[in-house]
């Protein structure tokens, strides 16, 4: 018997998940590349964490969980750095 597509999705899930948690070991951080296959991974769990808010996303409340106990950054580098520079306008402007 062939094994369910939903488990094929959770081995290949937990699979990046575990190179994420070793990326996380080893660098500190959860800011993998965009152009390697973790980070184009962790693209789509943006991207999914995205539509989780409007109800129809596959990425669970336990992937969430998980991932955010490896403080994976939601918002990319990009907007993270334009909430930066806004944070510091503001400051400017006191």
């Amino acid at each position: 018997s062939s094994t369910p597509i939903s488990s094929h999705n959770e081995i290949a899930w937990q699979k990046m998940y575990n190179q994420l948690s070793q990326f996380h070991a080893t660098n500190g951080h959860c800011q993998v590349p965009s152009v390697s296959p973790l980070g184009q991974w962790a693209v789509r769990q943006r991207f999914l964490y995205r539509l989780e808010a409007k109800k129809s996303s596959a990425l669970t409340d336990e992937r969430i969980h998980l991932l955010n106990d490896l403080n994976f950054p939601w918002a990319t580098r990009s907007e993270q750095l334009w909430e930066t520079r806004m944070s510091e306008l503001r400051e400017f402007k006191k």
